[in-house]
């Protein structure tokens, strides 16, 4: 375990090095165009570092929680290809009535992409796409409250459709798995984000997270919400753009043993870091 958790901050620590800069840029970017940077904060196939993080709380008898923490890198692959690299680490709390309340490392998860970064001009917009591999490692430590799916090793795919406007952002994304060791579980993560993001910096955004597990037993294969959010983009000291939003989701489909867990309350913390990469995705937005 201690191994897992060690080579994976390696990794993360060593995605910007190795992604290959075509030009030289200031690390520092003070932007003038919030309308922009928050599109290209929401957009995950935009050239530029990330560190984003995604709580999500779910209201009911037994309240659950899980935080996700992301990393996003990108490598210059050439002119019309790049590489997006995301890991996703889950910090899950669970309440049950019969095991009581746990709080854990869920199962970390790897994600790249291969994107077109032109696209192809439709209408107004600009439709893109990216596919790519997926990995799921066994890194949870449950123990109370471990569920069917937890112990679980597996390979998928990762796949991405994005179409933007100047003021509007929709995307798709969707990453299936299929279990290779453990429980052999097959388990997906969907999530659709449509957004409307004005001048001076706010959104009005939904993006909930659809989950999926095999291993559970039927009725509680899907976690399916629908709901709406507000965002704002600002920078922190003029230098170091941040985009915040919240929103409320609705659990249409849930789980038998989530009946009374109706809602979710959503918050999402992004931060762009400064890097050459970053000036190039503001010019890629021109």
């Amino acid at each position: 375990m201690k191994k897992l958790l060690v080579f994976t901050l390696l990794v993360i620590s060593s995605l910007p090095l190795v992604a290959q800069e075509i030009e030289e840029e200031s690390f520092f970017i003070i932007f003038e165009e919030d309308q922009k940077m928050a599109q290209i904060a929401n957009n995950p196939v935009a050239f530029a570092y990330k560190l984003y993080f995604q709580n999500v709380l779910t209201f009911g008898d037994h309240d659950q929680n899980t935080l996700y923490t992301n990393f996003v890198a990108p490598i210059y692959i050439n002119e019309h290809v790049n590489f997006i690299n995301r890991v996703m680490i889950p910090l899950e709390t669970r309440n049950f009535s019969n095991t009581g309340t746990e709080t854990s490392l869920g199962n970390i998860q790897y994600m790249g992409l291969f994107t077109y970064k032109d696209g192809w001009d439709i209408g107004n917009g600009n439709f893109t796409v990216g596919v790519g591999p997926s990995v799921v490692f066994n890194s949870n430590t449950f123990d109370d409250t471990e569920i069917a799916g937890d112990d679980n090793w597996a390979l998928g795919a990762s796949l991405l459709g994005v179409y933007r406007t100047k003021s509007f952002l929709g995307l798709i994304s969707a990453t299936p798995n299929w279990g290779i060791s453990g429980d052999k579980a097959t388990t997906m993560m969907i999530q659709y984000s449509l957004g409307y993001y004005f001048r001076n910096g706010m959104s009005i955004v939904s993006s909930p997270i659809i989950l999926y597990n095999d291993a559970l037993p039927d009725g509680d294969n899907w976690i399916v919400p629908f709901g709406l959010g507000v965002g704002h983009q600002f920078a922190i000291k003029e230098k170091i753009p941040m985009n915040v939003s919240f929103g409320v989701n609705y659990n249409a489909i849930r789980p038998d043993s989530m009946d009374d867990q109706k809602w979710q309350f959503q918050v999402n913390l992004l931060f762009l870091l400064p890097s050459p990469a970053l000036g190039k995705a503001v010019r890629y937005y021109n």
